[in-house]
């Protein structure tokens, strides 16, 4: 997806994905996906952007009653988390930081053995096309059985 808009200000939320949604409103997939408690995950954001530090992505941990129980800011395009024990589900959204104009490729959400991996000996590329021959093959077996 290509994004510009030369107006935009600093501090705007450019996009947003929620993992909890509303049955009442709408069956929807969720955004995001599921992450368990006091697991430890990285986040790497695939982009190329007309400022270096043009973005940042903020995690935000809800509590069963919509409650934001904590937040965390990834700049500029990679960090680690842990998913807190207390949380129910939470959003990610993506912050303008000063970009004008931006190709956005994807968002990979990673699980880490231990809180102190390197991110720089992940390798999210490879990851991408293992999870994207998964869903391939969940596809075909799923075309199979609806024939």
């Amino acid at each position: 997806m290509t994004f510009e808009n030369p107006w935009l200000p600093a501090g705007v939320v450019i996009t947003r994905w929620d993992l909890a949604y509303l049955y009442t409103t709408g069956r929807i997939v969720p955004a995001l996906p599921i992450l368990k408690p006091g697991h430890c995950y990285a986040l790497n954001l695939v982009a190329k952007l007309d400022q270096p530090v043009g973005v940042f992505l903020r995690l935000l941990f809800f509590d069963y009653s919509g409650q934001l129980l904590h937040q965390k800011v990834i700049k500029p395009f990679r960090g680690a988390f842990q998913y807190p024990t207390e949380a129910a589900f939470y959003a990610l959204e993506m912050v303008a930081t000063g970009m004008k104009q931006m190709r956005f490729h994807r968002i990979d959400i990673v699980p880490l053995a231990t809180p102190e991996t390197e991110l720089k000996s992940i390798d999210f590329n490879d990851q991408f096309q293992v999870n994207q021959r998964l869903l391939t093959q969940r596809q075909a077996i799923i075309n199979h059985y609806l024939k």
